[in-house]
């Protein structure tokens, strides 16, 4: 066995390692923004729960009817698409 041979399968084993670590970090990244769908959709049934416990709003001013058309978007649809992302560091 030369050194070309294990330079080879080393600088092979790296290039998988590199693209195992990039698609453990996508998953990551998908995670926590399906997280961040499910906590916007929470919270939007939060203010409605809040508007009934209050014992209602201003006709017209209803939780379901001021929402967000992201949010409206997400609950209408909810995919990977329609859940904002998170630019924030």
């Amino acid at each position: 066995m030369d050194n070309t041979y294990e330079l080879n399968a080393l600088r092979s084993i790296r290039e998988a390692t590199i693209a195992i670590r990039d698609l453990e970090n996508q998953a990551t990244a998908t995670a926590k923004r399906y997280k961040k769908g499910i906590k916007s959709i929470n919270a939007h049934i939060s203010s409605i729960e809040q508007s009934l416990d209050d014992g209602g709003t201003i006709g017209g001013l209803e939780p379901w009817n001021v929402a967000a058309p992201t949010i409206s978007r997400l609950i209408s649809n909810p995919v990977l698409e329609n859940i904002e992302e998170d630019n924030t560091i």
